[in-house]
């Protein structure tokens, strides 16, 4: 008897625990690794701008500043808002519908896993890959869309492969119902449709199998699917006519977009797959041709899925003419990347082996990986570390009436924030400033703050001439803000042209884990002693 004709014996032959409680040494894994210090570090800028979002006064407002701000769906920002006002306001509750993503997704990996894989120890692998790899648990970490994106589109693909094996109602309705919400957690996780499409056509042309949806039915889902896009067709159209304000990310030539997409898989993993394999290969020779034998659909599915996320993201940045070049937009590969991953970490036939394998290649990882990460960051992942409750705290200590805030908040499209009318837009870039990291002092309206771009342009001189009037013609400044992608200036030099310039004395200068912060006076006797 082959062993997939008998995984559950053969797991308890090998670890001597069942596949469940497999999975639940998995799932406290996840949790540990996840939980572990989630409210350690503070809100970074794109969290801070989840928060501003999600807690409008009304459902339609926070639907209006996603619309004018976000660049993807309004999905996300309400699921917070419902968790957001029955929770406390803090990192941990900002953080939770990320983390409960995250954590379903690590026994979907598994439920995938076994529907492509066809092996249940695979499919366990995947699962744990996923439990402790860093970038999972890093974006279980943050308040963003992508944990909820990627939980869908697991639910997604898990329903679109079972219309592969049975015919059942419910499968077709539960897998519109998840690609349609994968879509909506991001548009630009849409590239899911079309690995999907693509799977059919090479089933039904390649008559790969005589079990599938009929032509009627797929086109049928299909038109559904894409008459859900237009709930949001006003927010797309201003997307794109405002598409050269969300230019950020570095422009790339296909090939340097091809190197970056291929760095997104992580070196570490690959190289202690590679001598993992390399010492154990000396050990037992493989039967390549054996071993891949019969997996067509498979490879098929796992390849396109690996590579159609980029090709989307290259085939929308040309077309729009902006870039799309970051990890983020591309985090669909690292799925199959995965299942790849667990594929090849259990290629050797002889018992010993095919547990030594796994299990070194986690050892060695954990040793490697996940505790340099929480020596460096304090957590099992890398950070982005903008710690504006540092900042903004020390702010509201010792702000004083009539002072002025010179921010730069770092956010996407705040370049033609300063001419905008827009009342929204103005609020937006003052963020920090609306999450609960400001407490309302008694006797202390909030400073006034003006934004900062984050280039420094001729089109913003007369801008910059207007801020600089103003605030100069007050007795103490605060210079803050982080240093955005490709900006041609730091912050601190704002401050250093205040000081050169107007004559003004700096009387406290910080850099709080990236967020650079400066008080400066005209007249520094008068200023009276900072709170810490």
């Amino acid at each position: 008897m082959k062993m997939s004709d008998r995984p559950a014996d053969v797991l308890q032959e090998y670890f001597g625990i069942k596949p469940a409680y497999c999975l639940l040494i998995i799932f406290a894994v996840a949790i540990f690794f996840r939980v572990f210090n989630i409210s350690h570090t503070s809100l970074w800028t794109d969290e801070l701008a989840t928060y501003w979002a999600s807690t409008a006064p009304t459902v339609w407002e926070s639907i209006d500043r996603v619309a004018a701000t976000q660049g993807q769906s309004p999905l996300y920002f309400l699921l917070e808002r419902f968790v957001l006002d029955i929770l406390p306001a803090n990192e941990f509750s900002v953080r939770l519908l990320s983390l409960i993503a995250s954590l379903v997704s690590v026994y979907l990996m598994y439920s995938l896993g076994k529907l492509i894989l066809h092996d249940e120890k695979k499919a366990l692998f995947a699962s744990l890959l996923f439990a402790i790899h860093e970038v999972p648990v890093y974006y279980a970490q943050e308040a963003r869309a992508y944990s909820l994106g990627i939980m869908f589109a697991l639910l997604a693909q898990i329903y679109f492969l079972k219309l592969f094996k049975r015919k059942s109602s419910s499968d077709f309705i539960l897998y519109m119902v998840f690609s349609i919400l994968t879509f909506y957690s991001h548009y630009i996780f849409a590239s899911i449709l079309i690995v999907q499409n693509l799977y059919y056509l090479y089933v039904v042309l390649g008559k790969k199998s005589k079990k599938y949806p009929s032509l009627f039915k797929w086109c049928g889902s299909q038109l559904i699917i894409a008459a859900t896009i237009p709930i949001l067709l006003f927010q797309l159209s201003g997307m794109f006519s405002n598409r050269a304000g969300w230019d950020w990310v570095k422009q790339m030539n296909a090939i340097e977009a091809a190197v970056y997409f291929f760095s997104m898989f992580d070196l570490k993993i690959l190289s202690i797959s590679a001598i993992c394999f390399a010492i154990f290969y000396t050990i037992e020779k493989i039967d390549f041709k054996a071993t891949l034998k019969g997996t067509a659909c498979e490879r098929f599915l796992l390849l396109t899925w690996l590579a159609v996320p980029f090709l989307f993201v290259l085939f929308i940045s040309k077309v729009l003419g902006i870039s799309l070049f970051d990890h983020r937009y591309m985090i669909m590969s690292l799925i199959p990347f995965y299942f790849i991953i667990s594929y090849l970490v259990h290629v050797f036939k002889s018992d010993v082996l095919r547990v030594a394998f796994p299990g070194a290649f986690i050892v060695i990882y954990l040793g490697l990986v996940s505790m340099p990460n929480y020596m460096a960051y304090g957590h099992f992942s890398y950070r982005i570390q903008h710690n504006w409750r540092g900042a903004v705290s020390f702010v509201n200590k010792n702000c004083k009436k009539g002072d002025v805030i010179l921010l730069r908040s770092g956010f996407v499209n705040e370049n033609w924030m300063p001419t905008s009318e827009d009342k929204i837009v103005q609020d937006y870039v003052k963020a920090p400033f609306r999450s609960f990291y400001w407490k309302e002092r008694a006797g202390l309206h909030n400073p006034t703050i003006y934004n900062l771009t984050y280039t420094w342009d001729k089109d913003f001189y007369p801008y910059y001439d207007m801020v600089f009037d103003k605030a100069t013609a007050c007795e103490r400044i605060w210079v803050m803000g982080v240093n955005t992608p490709n900006t041609n200036y730091p912050v601190s030099k704002i401050s250093s042209f205040i000081e050169k310039e107007f004559q003004f004395y700096k009387i406290y200068e910080a850099n709080y884990s990236g967020v650079y912060l400066c008080l400066m006076s005209s007249n520094p006797f008068n200023s009276k002693p900072l709170s810490f």
